[in-house]
Formats: structure tokens, C-alpha cells, sequence
């Protein structure tokens, strides 16, 4: 941002309690987002892991998704 536009924010922050609000919980969400991250992160899968998942996968791509031509029959 440019300085006009970081002044521009504070200003109106200064006297927005709404967005201010916003803002202090979208830095919650940030912080609670990271912390469940690293912990995420530490977790690996084996290799066979993701080979089962991977075959499953493919095995159930055909059927994936709704078939929304048998709901048109039933209108």
C-alpha cells in the first residue's frame, strides 16, 4: 500500500468499530490458522498411506459427484 492508502486505513479504523472489530478477528483467525498449521505439519504419511489413498481415489472417481438427471425425472 501507499502512504495515502496506509494513512487513508488508519484514519478510518480510528473511527470505524466495525472494521476494527474485523480486524481483530481476522488476527485471531491468522494466529488460531497457524498454530493449527504447525501442528498439521508435523504429521506425515507413510508412503503405503498415500498409495492406499491414492487407490481408493481412483477407484471411487467414476461415482464421485451428483447425477442430477435422476432428480429432473423425479419433477
Amino acid at each position: 500500500m501507499r502512504f495515502r492508502e496506509r494513512w487513508a486505513l488508519k484514519i478510518h479504523l480510528f473511527f470505524c468499530v466495525s472494521c476494527r472489530n474485523y480486524a481483530r478477528q481476522i488476527g485471531w483467525i491468522d494466529q488460531v490458522f497457524h498454530l493449527i498449521a504447525d501442528r498439521w505439519n508435523t504429521y506425515h504419511l507413510s508412503h503405503e498411506a498415500k498409495e492406499r489413498i491414492r487407490d481408493m481415489l481412483k477407484k471411487a472417481e467414476p461415482g464421485l459427484g451428483c447425477d442430477h438427471s435422476e432428480e429432473e425425472n423425479h419433477l
